[in-house]
């Protein structure tokens, strides 16, 4: 499974699709239940929405709490949904806790309009807490089990492999080898100078990379001539070394890469430990980075 799609100018991380898709799953479900009212079916897509926004945050809370150090040095980055720091199955006990507090306010409501009602109208208050009751937890319980599936698969892709080895170009047209020696963690960023986050990510590739003696990076420029590329790192306010070129773009066609920018974070025995398309935060990078040794 890749690790993004690309949408025209648009570059979707898997996990965002998974999100996408799960919630489209859950929705037909409860679509499916006809047996319940309009009004209450209505009531049970809000509450969807509200505990799958939850379980995003709290996906987004877990990740953060996980990696407070990186967070702590730079606090804004906090705001940056767009790093893909998030703890999935911290996400799936947050939205699953929310949908069961639901639940039980739904039983407390019933039970104390039950005290008000004529006996006789008991039976049918009992049904219809029955009927809101499904009408929550099964989709929920659809979603939940899509996105787990979904988490499977890209776990299962996600096995240390070793990166193939490329050729490249260097900035003055000597050909030159990724991954670089083995011996050290390695961050190779494909990018482009058309590409907005890819600059708009560079000035924090670079503090990290200043932070990070003990790794190494490398800039490996996608489809673009030596002029080009040196007119943009002029304009750039840090430096940008070593940048190597794919001027025909082998490198993203052999890796499946859909969009820029991606991230590869190699082990020192040159393993692929994570693969991270779309713009990162220097927070997001530190926590994706091997322990410094």
């Amino acid at each position: 499974m890749p690790d993004s799609l690309s949408l025209g100018p648009l570059l979707l991380p898997t996990q965002a699709l998974l999100l996408v898709v799960a919630t489209a799953a859950a929705l037909g479900v409860l679509n499916l239940l006809r047996d319940a009212e309009p009004s209450s079916r209505a009531g049970a897509e809000t509450r969807l929405f509200i505990a799958l926004a939850i379980g995003v945050l709290g996906a987004r809370v877990g990740w953060i709490v996980q990696h407070w150090q990186g967070y702590a040095e730079s606090p804004w980055a906090v705001l940056a949904f767009r790093d893909g720091g998030y703890t999935p199955w911290i996400g799936l006990l947050v939205g699953a806790g929310a949908v069961a507090v639901f639940v039980l306010r739904q039983s407390s409501r019933t039970a104390a309009g039950g005290e008000a009602q004529a006996a006789g109208a008991t039976e049918g208050a009992a049904r219809s807490l029955a009927l809101r009751r499904r009408q929550l937890w099964i989709p929920a319980a659809v979603g939940a089990l899509v996105l787990c599936a979904g988490q499977l698969l890209l776990s299962v892709n996600a096995r240390l492999e070793p990166l193939p080895t490329f050729e490249v170009l260097d900035m003055a047209g000597a050909p030159a080898r990724l991954p670089g020696a083995q011996g050290r963690p390695q961050v190779i960023n494909l990018w482009a100078s058309w590409c907005a986050p890819c600059r708009r990510e560079m000035p924090a590739l670079a503090r990290v990379q200043a932070q990070r003696a003990d790794v190494d990076f490398i800039y490996l420029n996608i489809g673009e001539s030596v002029d080009e590329i040196a007119a943009f790192t002029r304009t750039l306010t840090v430096p940008l070394s070593p940048i190597l070129r794919d001027p025909q773009g082998r490198v993203p066609a052999q890796l499946d890469v859909r969009g820029y920018p991606t991230t590869l974070i190699l082990d020192a025995q040159g393993r692929l430990l994570h693969r991270r398309s779309g713009e990162l935060s220097e927070a997001s990078l530190k926590a994706l980075l091997p322990p410094a040794r």
